[in-house]
């Protein structure tokens, strides 16, 4: 017989607390990867945004330099 709160009746291994700890760690670790994610994404997306911004004024300020 399956549990309802288990896919696979986990409590012959585990007690009922290691289970709970292990849930709410992996879903804490889910998380921490999702936001780590996204951080990345946007520490990625801001460095990609200030080197447009250095290619963009470093011409320019050669250009005016030597001219």
């Amino acid at each position: 017989m399956f549990n309802e709160k288990h896919d696979v009746d986990t409590t012959i291994i585990f007690s009922e607390y290691d289970v709970g700890l292990f849930r709410t760690t992996r879903k804490f670790v889910m998380i921490a990867l999702q936001v780590a994610i996204i951080n990345f994404y946007c520490f990625a997306g801001s460095l990609k945004i200030v080197n447009q911004i250095c290619h963009q004024l470093i011409p320019n300020f050669r250009k005016h330099k030597l001219s």
